[in-house]
């Protein structure tokens, strides 16, 4: 069964670049599965979420190991897709 975090990150993913400040500041969370979850749909989002590549370089480097892997993946998934 999703989570509503789950739900919560699609919708915003879906909305695409329009959503990119809220899950900026999401990635600020102190909950780290706020964090992993911002992180998730910025990758979702794609290039439209490049305002975000500072904000996801600074979640590669957060307290726990799964934000920083999601982060991470966001970050190759907008470079990727602007290529």
């Amino acid at each position: 069964i999703p989570s509503v975090r789950d739900k919560v990150s699609e919708a915003l993913a879906r909305i695409g670049p329009p959503a990119v400040p809220a899950l900026m500041k999401a990635l600020e969370h102190r909950d780290g599965r706020i964090r992993a979850h911002a992180a998730w749909a910025l990758g979702e989002i794609g290039p439209g979420a490049a305002a975000a590549t500072t904000a996801l370089e600074r979640a590669t480097k957060d307290e726990y190991a799964w934000v920083r892997s999601i982060a991470a993946k966001a970050l190759k998934r907008i470079q990727a897709k602007r290529e």
